[in-house]
């Protein structure tokens, strides 16, 4: 259904917000499968391409795929360069809750690039009063305690800051044992949550064993690519289907991993380049920056 949204979508903008949710459902069940990160990837590259048509002077950028291809960078690829400039270009868009996020993961990549300082700075941005909450937030407060204790900071608001990011929602870590120790409320709570979400998965996947819950197709169960043969490639300059001719939306699935995040490749840029294709996605990089 969200293919179908995505190919017959009439305008630039529409068909940019359809690549925007067929990618987060691509990403959201390419877990145990490369090719969905592969198209997530492509569609969020799409959302750009569509963005940059929508502009009369061809430098449009779609903010909130910016975001996630940003967080790609850092966690898949551990390219924590590349993740800053890709953000860098996201946040003077309209974010919407993703400005949290957005923030969260562009402090992520200062701190493993160095830049403890300028990562606090994002960070306090991130669970100021005036910024929406999300589930990036926890993470905020984590980073922040890490960095804090690293620095020598106030003892007490180390505390308060891990605190606050166990009570947001976040799974015990090393980090927030070491600074609270395994009698803390708030260790004790973060523990037992975890445990209870395992059992929950736990009936989840014994169920889906027998068959009760799992029938018919999704978008996260295709064997192959959902761009191949028809799809955003059928776009024509306004959005609409029935474009002849080379198509730059059809590049783009071909030169995707040649962008290095100091701009987002159009499909005349991606035209030349002989790369492999998105998604070959790298599952040999190295364990995420400051993980949970």
């Amino acid at each position: 259904m969200l293919r179908e949204i995505a190919r017959l979508s009439f305008t630039n903008e529409l068909a940019a917000e359809a690549h925007f949710e067929l990618g987060m459902e691509l990403l959201a069940s390419s877990s145990d499968d490369s090719q969905n990160e592969g198209d997530a990837i492509y569609a969020f590259l799409a959302c750009n391409e569509y963005a940059r048509r929508n502009t009369e002077d061809g430098q449009g950028v779609h903010g909130k795929s910016l975001v996630q291809l940003g967080k790609l960078a850092l966690e898949r690829e551990n390219n924590p360069e590349k993740a800053l400039l890709l953000l860098d270009q996201a946040s003077s868009q309209d974010l919407g809750d993703l400005v949290v996020e957005c923030s969260v993961y562009s402090a992520r990549s200062k701190y493993s690039l160095g830049d403890r300082e300028g990562a606090m700075v994002l960070l306090e941005r991130a669970i100021a009063p005036e910024s929406p909450r999300s589930d990036a937030t926890a993470l905020a407060y984590h980073l922040l305690a890490v960095i804090m204790k690293e620095l020598g900071k106030d003892t007490v608001q180390v505390e308060r800051n891990m605190e606050m990011a166990l009570n947001l929602g976040l799974d015990v870590t090393p980090e927030a044992m070491e600074v609270l120790g395994e009698h803390n409320i708030a260790v004790i709570k973060s523990v037992h949550r975890a445990e209870w979400k395992r059992y929950q998965q736990s009936a989840k996947d014994a169920q889906q064993r027998q068959g009760g819950i799992m029938s018919g197709a999704s978008v996260g169960s295709t064997a192959n690519s959902i761009f191949t043969s028809q799809g955003a490639g059928d776009m024509d300059g306004d959005g609409s289907s029935s474009l002849s001719g080379e198509d730059p939306l059809a590049m783009l699935k071909q030169g995707a991993a040649s962008y290095d995040g100091s701009s987002v490749p159009s499909g005349d840029e991606i035209k030349s380049d002989s790369v492999q294709s998105m998604r070959n996605v790298n599952h040999q990089s190295r364990a995420k920056v400051n993980s949970r």
